[in-house]
């Protein structure tokens, strides 16, 4: 796969919205985020090779906002999705922090779980039935990631924040969390798009 390949993606990441530590990761971190994303490990050479800027050698980090602007391009013009929500699909897709208070919580609630659930206890009863019966527009198979069972520009879209949690948070502390960097950040809940692994990653 060349490099082209993987400027297929875009994203319209902020600067500093990157929630992990600094915004920043190591190669090794580098490798195992672009695996998550779908890409074959073997094919990691080339990216570093690509994406490792100067700033990058100078600290032995890469800002995931780099890697952002690295592989973002042609969405407009090759949509990955279908007309109406061409981000479907796509790799850097997130959930919105309106969607995660609103929807979400009440989905959460229904499964008979409360705020102080982790996501170790949401992600089989929640999570995960989302997309059970979806067809994932990434390989064409029954079973979807939780954040392609979902529609419309309010409820996902291309990543502007990626969340460095662990699945013992409970979920109503990451949503505060979440509610409140809108809040001192003054950026809209509804296009502010969350890339969180347990969300953003196929659990079929």
């Amino acid at each position: 796969m060349s490099a082209a390949n993987f400027r297929a993606i875009r994203t319209k990441v902020e600067r500093g919205a990157c929630l992990a530590a600094g915004g920043c990761m190591t190669a090794e971190e580098l490798t195992r985020l672009m695996v998550a994303f779908g890409f074959p490990e073997v094919h990691m050479p080339l990216i570093l090779e690509s994406v490792w800027d100067e700033s990058a050698r100078a600290c032995n980090k890469l800002r995931f906002s780099t890697l952002v602007d690295w592989i973002q391009a042609d969405v407009e013009q090759e949509p990955m999705g279908p007309p109406g929500d061409p981000t479907l699909g796509n790799p850097l897709r997130g959930v919105s922090v309106q969607y995660l208070s609103s929807t979400f919580l009440e989905e959460v609630v229904t499964a008979c779980l409360s705020r102080d659930a982790t996501v170790y206890d949401v992600e089989p009863v929640v999570i995960r039935p989302k997309g059970e019966r979806v067809r994932c527009p990434r390989d064409g198979q029954m079973g979807a990631a939780y954040v392609d069972s979902i529609q419309g520009a309010d409820n996902a879209g291309i990543a502007t924040v990626m969340l460095s949690y662990t699945w013992g948070y409970r979920v109503g502390d990451i949503i505060d969390a979440l509610v409140a960097f809108c809040d001192r950040a003054k950026v809209s809940p509804s296009r502010t798009y969350v890339w969180m692994c347990c969300i953003c990653i196929n659990q079929h």
